[in-house]
């Protein structure tokens, strides 16, 4: 075991609740889900965020040539600027999303380490006489997110004094103890609170994790508490709710990761005609889990019985036709309710929209032996798109 999972191992209470990503082997948790919340909605939370990596596309013509297959514009930014984008398919079906950080010498393109082969493969058939070289993500590299309402405070003695003015994407380099390593603000677990991600070799990635820890606000937190984040301010995340089975309309993100203003790019087409035409057969929206009786506590499935990824959702007045499927669930603080992101027909997505669903909670055994009734279905109420900067 190398010295930075000895160091994430150090920091856990537990080793049972592991989760497999691609590669990436991480923590579901390292306290408590509450505690790990508290810390990112009121102070520092600090995540291994290694799931993620990078590529480095270098060469002369790289910000003319890489504009034309991205959605979002990049010709007019500056060294330190950055954008969240997706690179789309010639029938605009999103192939990957990535936050593209623009630095001297180079532009790198953040994505989910699953999504790097694919990517590379997509990007490079477009090199036909542009001076463009695509670069694997660098060896024995790690990833640390700071979320938090103070975790610009932490970088600041690193020498990044101006974080907490950051807007998003905005990216640096720094020089730390003889090593480079890039910070950059993005928005992938939602804009608020405030998350950085520090790009860093393995060495002092490890030495960082443990500085930040020994700060008094901050605690570490597992991948469960940052996709409680990310579902509960509706981004999609790659696998789940991007794939090339979705367009960038039908994810609800077009002012987020959409220029219609650059011109043409690959995909471009079918974009602007699903937005101008309002032509978008499905959406993806959050909805809050809720019992379809007042008998408690048994209705609802707890935290560990949540409705399964693919559970059909269904409205009253057409129960032979599902209405759409769920992507990503989990229990939220902020709603004190169980919540999801759902691929819903674009008739069902008005805030208020009541659908059904099965009820995780009911079995056989559960409806026999539980004190109370077991309700078989539950209701989903479908809520508002939470308002980012």
């Amino acid at each position: 075991m190398n010295d930075w999972n000895t160091t994430l191992k150090d920091t856990i209470a537990t080793e049972s609740n592991t989760i497999t990503l691609g590669e990436w082997t991480g923590f579901k948790t390292f306290t408590d889900p509450e505690s790990e919340y508290t810390a990112a909605q009121n102070a520092i939370a600090i995540h291994d965020h290694s799931y993620r990596t990078h590529l480095e596309i270098t060469g002369k013509d790289r910000t003319d040539w890489l504009n034309n297959f991205i959605t979002n514009r990049i010709k007019t930014l500056n060294t330190g600027d950055g954008v969240y984008t997706f690179s789309l398919d010639l029938k605009g079906r999103i192939q990957f999303d990535a936050n593209i950080l623009l630095q001297a010498d180079r532009i790198l393109l953040d994505l989910d380490h699953r999504h790097v082969d694919h990517a590379i493969k997509h990007l490079e058939k477009y090199i036909i006489v542009e001076d463009v070289t695509i670069n694997p993500p660098p060896e024995d590299h790690k990833r640390i997110t700071l979320i938090g309402p103070k975790a610009a405070d932490a970088l600041v003695p690193l020498g990044l004094t101006n974080a907490s003015a950051y807007p998003l994407w905005q990216n640096a380099t720094l020089d730390i103890d003889g090593h480079t390593i890039t910070i950059f603000r993005h928005d992938l677990f939602g804009s608020t609170p405030a998350a950085f991600d520090i790009i860093a070799p393995t060495a002092i990635a490890t030495t960082l994790w443990n500085r930040f820890l020994n700060d008094e606000n901050a605690a570490p937190a597992g991948y469960l508490t940052m996709e409680t984040l990310r579902i509960e301010n509706a981004i999609p995340a790659p696998f789940t709710e991007l794939s090339d089975l979705v367009t960038p309309a039908e994810t609800d993100q077009l002012d987020r990761a959409v220029s219609f203003s650059k011109g043409c790019y690959l995909g471009q087409e079918i974009t602007e005609r699903m937005r101008s035409r309002g032509s978008v057969a499905k959406k993806l929206t959050l909805l809050r889990i809720e019992s379809t009786t007042e008998i408690q506590p048994d209705n609802l499935p707890t935290p560990g019985n949540l409705p399964t990824i693919g559970t059909e959702l269904f409205a009253s007045d057409d129960a032979d036709k599902a209405a759409g499927t769920i992507t990503s669930t989990c229990h939220s603080p902020a709603h004190n309710a169980q919540i999801a992101l759902a691929y819903l027909r674009t008739a069902h997505t008005e805030p208020g929209t009541k659908l059904t669903l099965p009820n995780p909670a009911s079995t056989p055994a559960s409806s026999s032996t539980a004190a109370s009734p077991v309700a078989t279905t539950l209701s989903a109420t479908t809520l508002p798109r939470p308002q980012h900067d």
